[in-house]
Protein backbone atom coordinates (compact mmCIF):
# COMPACT_ATOMS: atom_id res chain seq x y z
CA UNK A 1 0.00 0.00 0.00
CA UNK A 2 1.29 3.48 -0.83
CA UNK A 3 1.75 6.15 2.11
CA UNK A 4 0.32 9.17 1.67
CA UNK A 5 1.65 12.88 2.77
CA UNK A 6 -0.72 13.55 5.54
CA UNK A 7 -1.08 17.11 5.89
CA UNK A 8 0.42 19.62 8.96
CA UNK A 9 -1.77 20.67 11.19
CA UNK A 10 -2.75 24.08 11.45
CA UNK A 11 -0.48 24.34 15.08
CA UNK A 12 2.47 22.61 13.16
CA UNK A 13 1.92 25.19 10.44
CA UNK A 14 2.44 28.30 12.35
CA UNK A 15 4.86 26.62 14.11
CA UNK A 16 6.81 25.86 10.45
CA UNK A 17 6.05 29.80 9.84
CA UNK A 18 7.74 31.45 12.30
CA UNK A 19 10.94 29.94 11.96
CA UNK A 20 10.60 32.03 8.25
CA UNK A 21 12.40 35.52 8.08
CA UNK A 22 11.31 37.58 5.50
CA UNK A 23 8.53 39.33 3.38
CA UNK A 24 9.61 40.55 0.15
CA UNK A 25 8.50 38.19 -2.82
CA UNK A 26 12.09 38.81 -4.45
CA UNK A 27 14.01 38.09 -2.32
CA UNK A 28 15.37 35.21 -0.32
CA UNK A 29 13.68 34.06 3.44
CA UNK A 30 16.06 32.95 5.54
CA UNK A 31 15.39 29.76 7.66
CA UNK A 32 15.80 29.60 11.16
CA UNK A 33 14.92 26.17 12.36
CA UNK A 34 17.19 23.47 12.63
CA UNK A 35 18.95 21.49 9.37
CA UNK A 36 20.17 17.94 9.20
CA UNK A 37 23.32 16.91 7.43
CA UNK A 38 24.94 19.04 4.08
CA UNK A 39 23.04 22.60 5.70
CA UNK A 40 19.52 21.45 4.56
CA UNK A 41 16.70 23.11 6.83
CA UNK A 42 14.83 20.44 8.27
CA UNK A 43 11.37 20.88 10.27
CA UNK A 44 9.90 18.51 13.05
CA UNK A 45 6.00 18.90 13.40
CA UNK A 46 3.59 16.95 14.41
CA UNK A 47 5.51 13.95 15.29
CA UNK A 48 7.85 13.86 12.58
CA UNK A 49 11.03 15.09 11.02
CA UNK A 50 10.59 16.16 7.43
CA UNK A 51 13.25 18.41 4.99
CA UNK A 52 11.85 22.14 5.11
CA UNK A 53 11.67 22.29 1.14
CA UNK A 54 8.99 19.74 1.19
CA UNK A 55 6.67 21.26 4.29
CA UNK A 56 7.30 24.71 2.78
CA UNK A 57 6.15 23.05 -1.11
CA UNK A 58 3.19 21.34 0.62
CA UNK A 59 1.90 24.55 2.46
CA UNK A 60 1.71 26.66 -0.29
CA UNK A 61 1.29 24.37 -3.30
CA UNK A 62 -0.11 20.62 -2.78
CA UNK A 63 0.23 18.38 0.11
CA UNK A 64 0.06 15.18 -2.47
CA UNK A 65 3.91 15.65 -3.23
CA UNK A 66 5.44 11.61 -3.85
CA UNK A 67 8.88 10.91 -2.80
CA UNK A 68 9.71 10.94 -6.54
CA UNK A 69 9.64 14.58 -6.56
CA UNK A 70 12.28 16.51 -5.52
CA UNK A 71 11.87 20.34 -4.50
CA UNK A 72 14.52 22.90 -6.49
CA UNK A 73 15.13 26.55 -5.66
CA UNK A 74 15.47 29.36 -8.66
CA UNK A 75 17.42 30.99 -6.30
CA UNK A 76 19.92 28.19 -6.30
CA UNK A 77 20.20 28.99 -1.83
CA UNK A 78 19.38 25.41 -0.07
CA UNK A 79 18.34 27.81 2.73
CA UNK A 80 16.06 30.34 0.91
CA UNK A 81 12.55 30.06 1.95
CA UNK A 82 10.88 32.02 -0.27
CA UNK A 83 7.52 29.92 -1.86
CA UNK A 84 8.14 32.22 -4.89
CA UNK A 85 11.80 30.92 -4.87
CA UNK A 86 10.90 26.67 -5.18
CA UNK A 87 9.47 24.76 -8.20
CA UNK A 88 8.48 20.54 -7.99
CA UNK A 89 11.25 18.56 -10.08
CA UNK A 90 10.39 15.12 -10.64
CA UNK A 91 13.79 12.92 -9.26
CA UNK A 92 15.07 11.76 -12.18
CA UNK A 93 15.30 14.92 -13.96
CA UNK A 94 17.18 16.36 -11.57
CA UNK A 95 19.47 14.23 -11.47
CA UNK A 96 19.90 14.15 -15.33
CA UNK A 97 20.17 18.08 -14.77
CA UNK A 98 22.68 17.55 -12.31
CA UNK A 99 24.85 15.32 -14.36
CA UNK A 100 24.76 17.35 -17.55
CA UNK A 101 26.23 20.18 -15.31
CA UNK A 102 23.20 22.81 -15.61
CA UNK A 103 22.50 22.77 -11.74
CA UNK A 104 24.98 24.11 -9.55
CA UNK A 105 24.36 26.19 -6.21
CA UNK A 106 25.55 29.57 -6.85
CA UNK A 107 28.58 30.38 -4.71
CA UNK A 108 30.69 33.67 -4.36
CA UNK A 109 28.99 37.19 -5.00
CA UNK A 110 26.87 36.05 -7.62
CA UNK A 111 24.81 34.20 -4.65
CA UNK A 112 21.70 36.36 -4.21
CA UNK A 113 22.45 37.02 -0.62
CA UNK A 114 26.02 37.86 -0.56
CA UNK A 115 27.59 40.63 1.05
CA UNK A 116 31.10 40.60 0.10
CA UNK A 117 32.86 40.55 -3.53
CA UNK A 118 35.87 38.60 -3.96
CA UNK A 119 37.86 41.39 -4.40
CA UNK A 120 36.37 42.16 -0.51
CA UNK A 121 37.34 38.43 0.84
CA UNK A 122 41.22 39.09 -1.05
CA UNK A 123 41.28 42.61 1.54
CA UNK A 124 40.00 40.62 4.19
CA UNK A 125 42.63 37.91 3.89
CA UNK A 126 45.59 40.28 3.53
CA UNK A 127 44.55 42.36 6.44
CA UNK A 128 44.47 40.01 8.71
CA UNK A 129 47.09 37.65 7.65
CA UNK A 130 49.86 40.29 6.50
CA UNK A 131 49.01 43.70 8.60
CA UNK A 132 47.18 41.87 11.44
CA UNK A 133 44.27 43.52 11.53
CA UNK A 134 41.67 42.33 13.67
CA UNK A 135 38.66 40.42 12.80
CA UNK A 136 36.27 42.03 15.28
CA UNK A 137 37.06 45.43 13.28
CA UNK A 138 36.51 43.83 9.71
CA UNK A 139 33.33 42.08 10.41
CA UNK A 140 32.23 45.54 11.52
CA UNK A 141 33.38 47.46 8.76
CA UNK A 142 32.10 44.96 5.97
CA UNK A 143 28.51 44.03 8.26
CA UNK A 144 29.17 40.35 8.66
CA UNK A 145 29.56 38.42 11.64
CA UNK A 146 32.87 37.47 13.23
CA UNK A 147 32.67 33.46 12.27
CA UNK A 148 32.24 34.94 8.99
CA UNK A 149 35.66 36.68 8.78
CA UNK A 150 37.61 33.72 10.33
CA UNK A 151 35.96 31.45 7.74
CA UNK A 152 37.23 33.34 4.81
CA UNK A 153 40.82 33.70 6.62
CA UNK A 154 40.66 30.40 7.25
CA UNK A 155 40.01 29.38 3.82
CA UNK A 156 36.31 27.63 5.38
CA UNK A 157 34.26 30.13 3.17
CA UNK A 158 35.60 31.56 0.13
CA UNK A 159 37.37 28.74 -0.88
CA UNK A 160 37.41 29.20 -4.10
CA UNK A 161 39.16 33.05 -3.93
CA UNK A 162 43.12 32.65 -4.27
Amino acid sequence: MKKKNRSLSRKAQRKFLDLIEGEDPEKCWEWKGSFMREDYPLFYGDGKQEPALRVLYKIYYSDSLTKNWVIQHTCKNRWCMNPNHIYADRRDEAAKEIQRGRRRFTRGERHPQSQLTEKDVRRIRREVLEKGRQQKELAKEYNVTKTHISNIVRGKAWAHVK
